[in-house]
């Protein structure tokens, strides 16, 4: 991600105002003074009309009246008397600076309390991921909505795959219960406390703090055509009892997200397949049954011992899957990148192209198949994984290809080594083994 300047300098800004609780604290201080410049301005002026109701004879001009307010204002301020100019007040003049004593004491107590709580709360939040400033527009960001046992190995996913510049927002009813677990993972990691009963939240959330300069996305910039203002990772609720089978709180989440915002790429973290048929004319981009896959890595390591550190580093995790390990495993383990093609090599066969790459290049990387982008009439009726682009890795010669789909109704070659890529348009992909983003424009 390259965010400009003053989004980085403003982000870092309220990271310190939202640890500090700044702006609650500071309203409040700047309401006392309010309070403090009207007790002084009404102590003093009191305490001029007794000066000249009682005392006239001893006042030559105005201005020997208007010193009064410089008296009550060392009294409000300080809590202490002047000194021999108390002796020119008389006796009702002399209660009221005894009130603006006491009144100054009390003020000043208040906000010596705010300047306390400002140090209390650093400390007692300092275990938790901050607060999300209220109108922060944050641009294009991870958004993980629900909490369960998967949010701190998915944000150390996230983490090691995209580096630490790309904000998190936790949306949960008891969002400000995360746990820090390493301060250098949980960097740019917010939290939205939301309250459930109210109508519209979402709405708020997506108005408040979603930005429309999607140009800065580094992943709008590979998806040009699927521009999206966020990333939503549903997480369903595990501490509760659901239906297998209907699932029906992730259900309701995905339905309010398809109400309040369109350009948002949505993930869903489910309990069974069968919940699938739910989100049919959802806006739903990829579903994710976690113990389907956890049962099928279990298999291919009884059958293929080891298999499953090949899978774990392709997702982006380290030798070990340690989130103490992530300094280690950024930029060291080699997984599944994406890049533009450049104009010099559109219009192009894969199988071309491969050819010119590996030719001119010392390769840091391994190519693996190409991501198509795919118009309204290529999707076809699956609209539910994948809407816009079609990942096809290996790419088969056209022969292969005829084969694999006549004897074994092959889904997983729809492609092959000689289809044309951006043929028309600049939106098709590469997919790449690489430890680090590659970058095809200085190609010649």
């Amino acid at each position: 991600m390259e965010y400009p300047y003053k989004y980085i300098l403003s982000r870092r800004i309220n990271r310190v105002v939202q640890r500090y609780q700044l702006r609650k604290r500071l309203k409040e201080i700047s309401n006392l003074f309010i309070v403090l410049v009207i007790v002084w301005f009404v102590g003093g002026t009191l305490t001029i009309l007794s000066q000249w109701a009682f005392s006239a004879e001893i006042h030559n001009s105005i201005y020997d009246y208007l010193q009064y307010y410089w008296i009550v204002f060392i009294e409000v301020t300080s809590g202490f008397d002047v000194g021999e100019e108390v002796k020119i007040l008389n006796n009702t003049s002399m209660a009221i600076t005894v009130v603006m004593l006491i009144a100054g004491m009390v003020i000043g107590g208040l906000v010596s309390g705010e300047i306390i709580a400002i140090i209390l709360n650093a400390s007692k939040k300092a275990g938790f991921i901050p607060e999300a400033p209220s109108n922060f527009k944050f641009i294009d960001p991870i958004i993980i909505y629900g909490i369960n046992e998967h949010i701190h190995g998915i944000i150390s996913s996230l983490r090691n795959l995209d580096g630490i510049y790309r904000d998190i927002l936790v949306i949960d009813k008891d969002a400000d219960t995360v746990h820090i677990i390493d301060e250098k993972v949980y960097v740019n990691v917010w939290h939205i406390k939301v309250n459930t009963a109210k109508k519209n939240y979402l709405k708020e959330i997506f108005s408040n703090n979603l930005s429309r300069e999607l140009q800065y996305s580094s992943t709008n910039r590979l998806f040009k055509k699927s521009l999206k203002s966020c990333r939503v990772i549903i997480l369903p609720d595990q501490t509760k009892e659901n239906d297998a089978f209907t699932d029906p709180d992730t259900i309701q989440k995905a339905m309010e997200i398809e109400t309040f915002k369109r350009d948002i790429y949505t993930i869903v973290e489910l309990y069974s397949d069968d919940v699938k048929k739910y989100l049919h004319q959802k806006n739903i981009e990829e579903w994710l049954n976690i113990s389907d896959y956890s049962t099928r890595l279990i298999a291919q390591s009884a059958l293929r011992p080891g298999l499953t550190t090949v899978f774990n580093e392709i997702m982006g995790g380290g030798s070990k899957g340690d989130i103490d390990d992530f300094n280690e495993m950024v930029g060291s383990i080699e997984n599944i990148r994406l890049s533009l093609i450049p104009e010099q090599l559109s219009n192009q066969s894969y199988k071309e192209i491969s050819n010119k790459l590996y030719s001119q290049y010392e390769s840091p990387y391994t190519l693996i198949g190409f991501c198509k982008y795919l118009s309204k009439e290529e999707k076809g009726k699956d609209l539910l994984r994948n809407p816009d682009y079609y990942y096809q890795v290996n790419p088969p010669s056209i022969e292969k290809q005829d084969h694999f789909i006549k004897n074994y109704d092959s889904r997983s070659v729809r492609f092959n080594s000689q289809t044309i890529l951006n043929k028309g348009h600049d939106n098709d992909l590469l997919i790449f083994l690489s430890s680090k983003d590659i970058n095809l424009n200085h190609f010649t």
